[in-house]
């Protein structure tokens, strides 16, 4: 039977009173005085841009300092020569994860890789323990980052994971991280941390042999020291054309705003600046309220994939050229894309039709002929 093993079979507790005479709750201590586990976050984003800049927190378990688990595909000290570690979560909603925030560090020289090389697995839950792979990313982009506590005798480190986006749906779920130290005679662990009271689940487990590993073991009474970061993007786009009726020399803007995902996205707003000399003698939306005063359209709320449109009709109150522009002002949820966030059409009534004019980027779109109607289907992206 397989058996967890703590720095070797002891737990660094224990290493730390035998080794540097310290304990663990001096450690823990010494954590606390260091910046906070969201603080850092914060400020290391900052000094490293990345996809989580902007992201949500859906698994938050800051680290204790109370143990560490080996989770290296080399380890000198784990029997066979590997253990993986691995702590399940659960999720209320679907998430986008973009991110992994953890801690560890080397033990027992303080030598850390020239290179981490971390490979990430996402798992479905079997019983309370790994299940299938969902993911498995290698060679994934790592930053490490000292935070100034020692803990067992070596430095403590924050490493960001920068991984491929995995899409998981509501459920439970286990994330193994490990890394490799092949060459260096050092062994890489994973810091315990203090249970999500929301999103995480109690204990962790482990497993020695295959790879990836299929006979896993559970850790009682621990848990790992790991953020899990969702993108809250949303990317909204914009579209806009004319629809002008020969017969009554009159015209109708469509704006149509989708949302491209990969989340939901709320509090849109569009503001659509009509031209003057421009009478409004109508307007429609298949959701939201629209100002034709003030020209700004509470869209609300999209799913991913959903789109809502305004039509606003109008009149042509003299000859010459009209450009009309709409955007996007507002959403609660960052945009990756804002390129696509506005839309204009620009067109010159002639008094009884309307003709293409040359916007910015050399295209003013086409004309279809649409029999006693005709369209200038003008939606261009600035």
């Amino acid at each position: 039977m397989q058996r967890n093993r703590y720095f070797p079979a002891l737990s660094l507790a224990l290493m730390l009173a035998l080794l540097v005479g310290l304990t663990a709750q001096q450690a823990q201590a010494q954590h606390k005085l260091s910046d906070k586990a969201e603080a850092n976050v914060q400020g290391q984003r900052a000094e490293t841009p990345s996809k989580a800049a902007t992201g949500t927190v859906v698994l938050d378990q800051p680290p204790n300092g109370l143990n560490g688990f080996f989770s290296d595909d080399d380890c000198g000290f784990c029997g066979l020569g590997r253990q993986f570690i691995a702590d399940d979560f659960v999720l209320a909603e679907a998430a986008n994860i973009v991110e992994i925030v953890m801690w560890g560090g080397y033990f027992p020289a303080n030598i850390p890789n020239a290179v981490d090389d971390f490979e990430v697995l996402f798992r479905a839950d079997a019983g309370g323990l790994p299940g299938a792979v969902i993911t498995d990313e290698t060679g994934v982009a790592v930053t490490r980052s000292l935070t100034g506590v020692v803990l067992f005798g070596v430095d403590e480190y924050r490493y960001v994971l920068d991984i491929d986006d995995v899409a998981l749906g509501p459920g439970i779920y286990w994330v193994e991280i490990i890394n490799n130290t092949f060459g260096n005679p050092d062994s890489f662990f994973w810091e315990t941390g203090d249970v999500d009271p929301v999103a995480g689940l109690p204990d962790e487990a482990f497993a020695t042999d295959p790879r990836p590993g299929t006979a896993w073991s559970p850790i009682f009474g621990f848990d790992a020291a790991v953020q899990l970061i969702a993108s809250s993007d949303a990317d909204l786009a914009i579209e806009k054309d004319l629809d002008f009726d020969t017969e009554t020399k009159t015209g109708s803007y469509h704006v149509t705003v989708t949302n491209n995902g990969p989340n939901d996205a709320t509090g849109i707003e569009v503001l659509d600046t009509l031209p003057g000399a421009i009478t409004v003698t109508g307007w429609s939306t298949t959701q939201g309220d629209f100002n034709p005063f003030s020209g700004i359209w509470l869209v609300g709320d999209l799913v991913v994939g959903e789109e809502a449109s305004l039509w606003i009709n109008v009149t042509f109150d003299a000859q010459g050229r009209y450009t009309n522009t709409a955007e996007i002002t507002a959403a609660d949820q960052p945009d990756p894309e804002p390129d696509n966030d506005s839309a204009e059409v620009s067109v010159i009534f002639l008094g009884d039709r309307v003709v293409p004019d040359f916007v910015p980027g050399g295209s003013a779109g086409g004309i279809v002929d649409r029999g006693d109607r005709f369209a200038a289907d003008l939606s261009v992206v600035k």
